[in-house]
């Protein structure tokens, strides 16, 4: 009995008894322990192949999408580019009206400005990214973008 003590040790339940336990390991126990130590650590193949194939679906979803978004903020710009001509436009037929200058353009004098007088009025590049061309009547002062 003696020789056991070393494996012996004594714990109090929730009603203070003394209950005698052992922590001894016994064989099924360190059977396991050592497939647990002998099992390699890291994801199987199953599991690698699973993320990537997440990984490509998730690709195939957003890069359309990303595109897409992107043909639409180059289109809102120059629309944005076309409506700044247009308010340039008006601007300089207002103060072409106020001051009573006429605009000759090519044999057809009126006070819509010159396509390069609207251009020149504009702070901002006039490069288009969405639209392929921008065209001016001169004689209505209308913009149109195709």
């Amino acid at each position: 009995m003696l020789d056991n003590l070393d494996s012996l040790y004594y714990n109090f339940d929730r009603k203070f008894k003394c209950v005698q336990t052992s922590n001894a390991v016994s064989k099924e126990e360190q059977k396991g322990r050592a497939r647990m130590k002998n099992k390699s650590e890291g994801f199987t193949l199953i599991e690698l192949v699973v993320v990537i194939v997440l990984l490509g679906i998730l690709t195939a979803v957003a890069i359309p999408k990303y595109v897409d978004l992107r043909d639409k903020a180059n289109e809102a710009r120059d629309k944005a580019l076309v409506d700044g001509l247009r308010a340039s436009t008006l601007m300089l037929y207002a103060s072409n009206t106020l001051y009573n200058t006429t605009v000759n353009h090519t044999g057809v004098t009126n006070y819509w400005p010159t396509m390069m007088e609207v251009t020149n009025n504009m702070t901002e590049e006039t490069n288009l990214l969405y639209y392929s061309t921008v065209t001016y009547n001169f004689t209505n002062g209308i913009w149109t973008a195709n």
